[in-house]
């Protein structure tokens, strides 16, 4: 979440020469992070116990790790949102991904 509110500020200082409003670069941000908010949550790994080897138990760990970390990132999303959301809340309704220049952040 510190990575995205880092770009927000990038954003506001670079883009279109430093000549973009903050309100802009955060309904912008609020657009292209709103989807990792509700992305579905993977499965939990199964339970079951692997057969013996370094692949299987890789496998496994890779499992556990990303839905670790897709939880990690909707937690992250949810939480921008609330609190960009506290700083403009009229920009996030004017602002649609469609409408957004630039490229967009990445988790």
């Amino acid at each position: 979440m510190c990575t995205w509110w880092l770009l927000v500020a990038r954003h506001i200082e670079y883009a279109d020469s430093g000549g973009l409003r903050p309100a802009q670069a955060i309904a912008r941000f609020i657009s292209w992070i709103a989807p990792y908010a509700t992305d579905p949550t993977p499965p939990e790994p199964a339970t079951q116990a692997p057969a013996p080897g370094a692949d299987t138990e890789r496998a496994a760990a890779l499992d556990h790790l990303e839905r670790s970390l897709a939880l990690v990132r909707q937690n992250a999303a949810r939480a921008f949102l609330t609190q960009a959301e506290t700083l403009a809340p009229a920009c996030f309704r004017q602002q649609t991904p469609d409408t957004s220049a630039g490229q967009e952040a990445t988790a």
